[in-house]
C-alpha cells in the first residue's frame, strides 16, 4: 500500500462513528462500528494482546472462544477497510491464542507507516463461532 495512501487512514478514522462488528473464527465481517478515542484507553496505560496470554479466562458464567489474535486482527482489519476503504495493519500479537468473551478488552496497534495508533476491541457476544465486537481507534498515535 503506497504511503500515500496509509497517511489519510487516521484522518479517515477520526470522521467514523460508533458501529459494531460481527466475524466467525475464520472471520467473516457483517456491521461495523468504529469509535475513535480521544485519548488510548480513557488515557491510561493499556496492554497489548501481545503481551496477554491464554491463560486469561472468562468470567465463570461465561462461555469464552480461543482464537489465533492473527484472526481477531484480520477481523479488526476487515471491519476497517469496509468502513475507511483502506486496509490497514493491525497487530494484535503473533503465534498466540486469545480467549475471547463478552465484555473482553483486547489492546492492538494500527500500523501507519511509522505512527502507531492504539485499537481497543471490545467483544460485544458470541454465538458458537461467530463473534460481535466494537473498535476504538485513538485519534493520536503512542
Amino acid at each position: 500500500m503506497p504511503i500515500r495512501y496509509t497517511a489519510v487512514l487516521p484522518v479517515a478514522l477520526a470522521a467514523l462513528g460508533l458501529a459494531a462488528c460481527s466475524a466467525e473464527a475464520g472471520p467473516t465481517v457483517s456491521g461495523i462500528d468504529v469509535q475513535v478515542a480521544a485519548e488510548p484507553n480513557g488515557g491510561e496505560a493499556a496492554e497489548s494482546a501481545a503481551e496477554e496470554t491464554s491463560s486469561a479466562a472468562p468470567p465463570a458464567d461465561e462461555a469464552g472462544l480461543e482464537i489465533p489474535a492473527e484472526d481477531l486482527a484480520s477481523a479488526a482489519a476487515d471491519a476497517l477497510e469496509e468502513q475507511v476503504g483502506m486496509r490497514p495493519e493491525i497487530d494484535c500479537g503473533d503465534g498466540i491464542d486469545i480467549i475471547i468473551y463478552e465484555g473482553r478488552q483486547t489492546y492492538c496497534d494500527l500500523i501507519d507507516g511509522e505512527s502507531v495508533y492504539e485499537v481497543t476491541i471490545t467483544v460485544t457476544s458470541i454465538e458458537g463461532t461467530a463473534f460481535d465486537f466494537d473498535i476504538e481507534v485513538a485519534d493520536a498515535p503512542k
